[in-house]
Parts: structure tokens; sequence; C-alpha cells
């Protein structure tokens, strides 16, 4: 039996105006002046590797004590039903899960959220859960090990697809080779840095597993 390991948000789920649209209304709701060429720049810097935290005080100024505080509501409201309901499924992410699942690989998601009722629902939701045959939910505090852990439960992994280096450092972990995603919240020069080929998306996929 041959699996196949999905991250979650920026492999399979397109999230990334719910982030840029909570930085923008935390911003607003703490009295914080950002403009918008700073907020078209937060994507591209968190795609560079650039955590919030340095977002906030290298692109806009503000203080570690101002920017943790930003960071740290930003963190809070993430996950939260009004901004979740901005995402929405990339558009080759059922075609390309049913045509592996239709050839009898075991697909696994493991994704790092806060609260897993909200990720169940979602995948639910976007009419995904019935090709997983595990969907496991790990804390993004410690996502490295957790997510390694939930794979090391898994038989015979052939393939990771993931968006982030999480996801690159647990496929190396357990021999996996790793399909590196470049539309999510890593860019194509990051993994070009690291030597890694990257993709916009998953049509090379089910060539790469079989």
């Amino acid at each position: 039996m041959s699996t196949i390991v999905f991250d979650w948000d920026g492999t399979l789920l397109d999230s990334r105006e719910r982030h840029t649209a909570l930085l923008q209304d935390v911003c607003a709701q703490l009295d914080l002046p950002i403009t918008a060429a700073q907020l078209s720049a937060y994507l591209p810097a968190k795609c560079s590797g650039m955590s919030t935290m340095r977002y906030l005080t290298e692109y806009c100024g503000f203080s570690p004590a101002v920017a943790q505080s930003c960071a740290q509501q930003w963190v809070q409201e993430i996950e939260t039903p009004p901004y979740l309901r901005m995402d929405h499924i990339y558009e080759d992410a059922h075609g390309t899960l049913s045509e592996l699942y239709g050839k009898g690989f075991t697909l696994a998601l493991i994704s790092a959220r806060q609260r897993e009722d909200y990720l169940l629902r979602q995948v639910r939701e976007m009419g995904l859960s019935a090709f997983f045959q595990t969907i496991s939910c790990v804390t993004p505090e410690a996502a490295f090990e957790e997510k390694l852990k939930c794979a090391q439960q898994l038989p015979s992994i052939v393939c990771w697809a993931g968006d982030t280096e999480v996801d690159l450092y647990a496929s190396r972990e357990i021999g996996s080779p790793f399909y590196a995603l470049d539309r999510g919240f890593r860019s194509r020069s990051f993994w070009k840095r690291r030597g890694i080929i990257s993709w916009s998306d998953l049509s090379a996929l089910p060539n790469v597993v079989l």
C-alpha cells in the first residue's frame, strides 16, 4: 500500500487572501498605520520565509512591542470562521486527489492548524474528505515534530506534497520524495535557493509517484 501525504494550506487550499485581510483588520483595530504598499508586500515577505513579527518591524517600522502585540492578535484570529470563509481549494485539488485515489493510492492529510474541528469542517465543506484515509491536525508550534510522528504511523510513503520547509524536513526525515509547491507560502526563489525544484500546481504529481 503506497501513501501520499498532503499538506493543506498552500498545497490544496488557497488561504492567502485571509492572511492579508486579517493583517489589515488587526492594524485597523489597534489603530496602527499601514499603507497599501506595505500590505501588498506582506505575502511576498512571508513567501520568502519571513515571519509576521519580522515583517512588522522591518517593513512597517513598528517597535518590537507593537509588532508582537499585532502578531499575537493576528495568530488568535487567523483561523476564526469569518476569515476561514475566504478560503477556497485550488482548481486542480479535486481532480488530482480523485485521480490518485482512483489509482489505489492511500491519501493522508497532515495539517498544522489550531483547531481540528475547523480543519475537518473545512475539508468536508470543500468536498475532499472522502479522498483521505487519515486526516491529522498538528499544532503550529510543534508542526515538524508532530507531522513527523503522524507520518511515521503511515505505510510506505512514496511522496509528500507541501509548500513549506516543515514538510520538506519531515519528508527528508522519513526518506520520502518531496513535491514542493510554490503557489502557497513559499516562493519559487525560496525553493531555488535551497536547491529544490518546485511546481506551481499539482499537474506533475501523478507522474512523480508512478
